[in-house]
């Protein structure tokens, strides 16, 4: 037997959602174009309906109880259920709609899908995609509250809580101004070459600055940063000029930048970077979703690759 609720439940769990996610009445507020009080209202109505307390409002910022944490995953499974409903019969469609929700790095979303866009869009104009370009853990929590449906990604941490697919690889590469001059002494270039000159790098928050001053530091060496930006077109104009020497991925390289640049390899001393497709495990992907992750899985430069559920 399927209880009645007291209530218009769903529009409860929408602002417990909301609340949940950014940690405060206010903005929750904001984001579903209620009153706070309203919101509020909402919450209380949730927590009487099935006896539990699901925020502390004890400090500044609002944060789930333990029984809030299992509720906010059991709201999230509802809404994609919802959605898989919404979808149905959609399926055999040729002219899908929908939104797909997608947060990648900024390399990724500035050098690889724009084209994987541009081809999911001339098939099916009506799918709206929104892509947010992020690092690591912001796209990790997108996609364990449901605010994205699927990211590109090159794991620091397991990936054992997500699904993934092995798109493309990657390999960190030393640019230079064509005047820059390095003495080879050993046939190669070295950290210790690299050291000494001008760098001109990411800003404190990337992932990449953390990983290259790593293996630097291993070698006991620092880099010698004099400008910081984060925008690798940015980097790569700096450098162009003659302001410094930089460490880039080399999914931010063109054809063109070979003109631009002395290029060098650094194989020998950073690994290869791999990028994954990942969502959580279990969401449903919606038709929209599916056809862009077609767009994406046509344009991955990997001769092998395998879903791991």
């Amino acid at each position: 037997m399927i209880q009645e609720s007291s209530g218009d439940i769903f529009q409860w769990l929408r602002g417990f959602y909301y609340v949940a996610v950014t940690e405060s009445f206010s903005k929750a507020a904001l984001e579903i174009g209620r009153s706070q009080s309203a919101v509020t209202i909402q919450v209380r109505n949730l927590e009487n309906e099935f006896n539990l307390k699901l925020f502390d409002r004890s400090s500044t910022k609002v944060k789930l109880t333990h029984e809030g944490r299992k509720f906010f995953e059991k709201t999230i499974l509802i809404f994609e259920i919802i959605d898989e409903l919404r979808y149905l019969g959609q399926e055999e469609m040729s002219c899908l709609e929908g939104v797909i929700s997608l947060a990648t790095p900024y390399s990724v979303l500035q050098y690889y899908l724009p084209q994987c866009v541009a081809d999911l869009k001339t098939n099916y104009p009506q799918i709206k995609v929104t892509i947010s370009g992020c690092f690591n853990h912001e796209m990790l929590h997108k996609l364990d509250v449901g605010e994205a449906d699927f990211g590109i990604y090159s794991p620091i941490e397991s990936l054992e809580k997500y699904s993934h697919l092995k798109l493309f690889e990657t390999q960190f590469v030393l640019i230079a101004n064509k005047n820059e001059q390095f003495q080879f002494e050993t046939g190669e270039i070295t950290l210790d070459q690299i050291a000494k000159k001008t760098f001109v790098h990411y800003n404190q928050s990337s992932n990449l600055r953390k990983i290259i001053e790593s293996k630097f530091m291993e070698n006991g060496l620092n880099i010698h940063t004099h400008i910081e930006v984060n925008h690798f077109e940015t980097i790569k104009r700096y450098v162009e000029l003659g302001l410094g020497i930089s460490i880039i991925n080399s999914i931010c390289l063109s054809e063109s930048d070979n003109l631009r640049f002395r290029i060098i390899p650094m194989d020998r001393f950073f690994k290869k970077r791999i990028y994954y497709l990942i969502n959580r495990k279990g969401k449903y992907i919606s038709p929209p979703a599916q056809k862009l992750i077609e767009s994406v899985i046509a344009h991955n430069t990997c001769s092998e690759f395998s879903l791991t559920k």
